[in-house]
């Protein structure tokens, strides 16, 4: 995706929203990984590049504008509304 990023500038505004996943596995499989009793397959994950810091160190002179969604950090503590 950096690279289809980095073939359309240059752009006077770049818009970017969240990432696709920060992580992605290493390698791929070319044919189906089968069922082995004696071995459970195991993935190595890399992170996946930065595309707005990436574009932003090609862009300095250019407008960025990103937007991520970060899911709600669940609270331990209680509320108590008064009745």
């Amino acid at each position: 995706m950096l690279r289809e990023a980095e073939a359309a500038l240059p752009a006077d505004i770049f818009i970017g929203v969240a990432a696709v996943a920060d992580w992605r596995v290493a390698e791929t499989a070319h044919t189906k990984i089968k069922k082995d009793q004696k071995q459970t397959p195991s993935l190595t994950l890399v992170e996946n590049p930065d595309i707005l810091a990436a574009i932003g160190q090609r862009s300095k002179d250019r407008r960025l504008w990103s937007s991520a969604s970060r899911p709600k950090a669940k609270s331990s503590k209680k509320t108590h509304t008064p009745s």
